[in-house]
């Protein structure tokens, strides 16, 4: 009679003893109802039986959490702070391994380095296809502008005439690839109205380009907007420029096969296959390999031209010079040094401007910058602004829309704006 209350355990009876307890008695009930199973112990309620719904209780939770203006403005500065220690990836850490077991300098002190592969270059399919519909097409708008072809036409023979590109024999069998190149016109420049440019992201029959396959290296350039305030600190201001930078670099003999394009001055010649020499625009490793090879120049002519090589190091800003000094006396056999260091580079420094009439008569006219070597009104530009060096004042420069003064015109006009 006791048996619904509950109490303690007396026992436990395991599951191999269960079937010798049963008798053949049953009550069964209606469905979905437990069934009542006879033993030698009594009944045992055995079965489904109805469960009522679950009872929800909402339950609400609320936390305040307090920081101490301590640490809020702890945090706001950590987070404003520059950063002292960069944390090198594993990708530039192996490029940068690649460079330093490859590169090498001639008896004149030139430069040859290796394209830094992170994948093998046989993923690199059939490429020469492509390479000629776009030559063809290139071709079709030259011979639509005559002045054209012949601006494009001199700059491949000022390639071939430095030995920066040269005609080969092409073999199926080799591993290699073609890039198409193109021009892009840059109307405000004086000396290169026309670069030619190498799409070396154009995809092969395997759907991997050249740039698929390097890597791209460490960010080496200098901060833009550190090296414009930098620019003038003392009285006596000076820029210059890389003539040609990147073509001063070798690369590798075994690497050229890489960097093959089709070119033929006439329509009516055969195609030319040619192999380009140098470090190249439009592959993607080209800054870091020039970058780096100006700061092995530093490392290695650091004890014999000291301040040449504390100025590079400060203030270059890829092949741009930005520096000043205290003194034109002082900035004169600064000049012969920069000259020196960068020769002992193969490198040349040329498009010299400066606010200094002292500096600049140390300097040959041919490589002065023709818009300020006669101190008159022109503007030159600065790592994208203006330099006035009558003035010494950055300006900007641009041209007022002709239409309706909107909002989104406004806009344009702002964003046009160089702001470093």
């Amino acid at each position: 009679d006791k048996l619904h209350i509950p109490a303690k355990v007396d026992g436990i009876i395991g599951a191999g003893l269960f079937p010798y307890l049963l008798t053949d008695t049953r009550i069964i009930g209606p469905p979905n109802l437990p069934i009542a199973v006879g033993t030698t112990l009594g009944f045992v309620v055995m079965g489904t039986a109805p469960v009522t719904a679950p009872a929800l209780s909402p339950s609400n939770f609320c936390a305040v959490v307090e920081h101490s203006l301590d640490n809020l403005v702890e945090r706001f500065w950590e987070f404003e702070d520059i950063p002292t220690i960069s944390v090198a990836k594993p990708d530039d850490l192996a490029c940068e391994n690649i460079y330093q077991s490859t590169y090498s300098r001639d008896s004149n002190g030139r430069f040859t380095v290796a394209l830094p592969f992170k994948y093998n270059s046989s993923n690199l399919g059939e490429s020469r296809a492509t390479a000629l519909r776009r030559f063809l097409t290139l071709e079709n708008k030259m011979i639509r502008n005559e002045e054209f072809r012949n601006k494009y036409s001199d700059i491949i023979r000022d390639y071939i005439a430095q030995g920066h590109m040269s005609k080969v024999s092409h073999s199926n069998g080799d591993s290699n690839y073609f890039i198409p190149h193109h021009a892009v016109l840059k109307s405000c420049s004086t000396s290169t109205p026309i670069r030619i440019v190498f799409d070396a992201s154009c995809k092969t029959e395997s759907n991997y380009s050249l740039n698929d396959l390097l890597y791209t290296g460490e960010k080496l350039q200098s901060d833009i907007l550190t090296t414009l305030l930098n620019f003038r600190l003392f009285h006596v201001a000076f820029t210059a420029d890389l003539k040609q930078m990147y073509r001063q670099i070798m690369v590798q003999e075994s690497d050229r096969n890489f960097q093959k394009i089709l070119w033929r001055f006439s329509p009516n010649s055969p195609i030319d296959v040619y192999q380009l020499n140098t470090v190249t625009f439009g592959i993607k490793s080209s800054p870091f390999l020039a970058l780096r090879c100006i700061r092995q120049l530093i490392h290695d002519e650091k004890e014999s031209l000291p301040i040449a090589a504390e100025i590079v190091q400060r203030d270059m800003y890829v092949d741009d010079l930005v520096s000043n000094i205290d003194s034109a006396e002082l900035a004169i056999p600064v000049y012969h040094q920069l000259v020196e260091f960068f020769r002992r580079g193969g490198f040349q420094l040329t498009k010299w401007a400066t606010n200094s009439r002292d500096l600049l008569s140390e300097i040959p006219t041919e490589h002065c910058s023709t818009q300020t070597v006669d101190f008159d009104t022109e503007f030159l530009k600065v790592l994208g602004l203006q330099w006035q060096p009558i003035t010494d004042t950055f300006c900007f420069s641009f041209q007022l829309i002709n239409s309706k003064c909107t909002k989104r015109n406004i806009l344009s006009m702002v964003a046009r704006c160089y702001d470093p």
